[in-house]
């Protein structure tokens, strides 16, 4: 291997970490629509309280 292929492999990586870095944080800046701030769901459907989409879950 020579240095070239190991430098471009670098900055390769190095750049696919920024574009996801700049996809997180514009993500979190971007505001929530109307009426989608504050939902819980309402699922009444299993009887598995270990399921983050139970209301039991969030007591």
């Amino acid at each position: 291997m020579n240095v070239q292929s190991i430098v471009t492999a670098v900055l390769f990586f190095a750049l696919l970490g920024g574009i996801y870095a700049a996809s997180y944080y514009l993500n979190h800046k971007t505001p929530k629509p109307p009426g989608c701030e504050d939902l819980k769901p309402q699922c009444k459907g299993c009887h598995d309280k270990n399921c983050i989409n139970h209301p039991e879950y969030h007591r």
